[in-house]
């Protein structure tokens, strides 16, 4: 192998070692994006998917399939979820409640919202 010929070698080599990590760094963005975590605040009981909430202070995590309540770190209910787009972006996170239900949670700033299934 010629000289000039390894040098163009180690100098791609390199080129694809530099990407690699660009490259999944972006599709960890990407799965990311799909993940919400925020603070939400229940001023009256409300119930989801069977599980009743009180009122007060949640932390709340929507991922791909899943919106979680929390408290002190811990889930206190959980549903299953599908994110739906909306036409414009919300104002303010709210929890939107029907028949002392959970049936959507929209994210200040974002269009998409969660829709809990069932």
């Amino acid at each position: 192998m010629s000289r000039r010929l390894s040098v163009r070698l180690i100098a791609v080599v390199a080129v694809l070692a530099f990407l690699l990590p660009l490259t999944a760094g972006v599709a960890a963005a990407k799965d990311s994006a799909n993940i919400i975590k925020t603070q939400v605040q229940l001023l009256n009981p409300a119930t989801l998917n069977g599980t009743q909430l009180q009122p007060g202070v949640y932390e709340l995590k929507a991922d791909g399939s899943t919106v979680s309540f929390m408290q002190k770190g811990k889930v206190v209910a959980e549903a299953p979820m599908s994110w739906k787009d909306g036409s414009n972006k919300a104002s303010y996170t709210a929890v939107i409640v029907n028949n002392n239900a959970v049936q959507e949670i929209h994210f200040s700033g974002k269009t998409r919202y969660v829709a809990i299934a069932g």
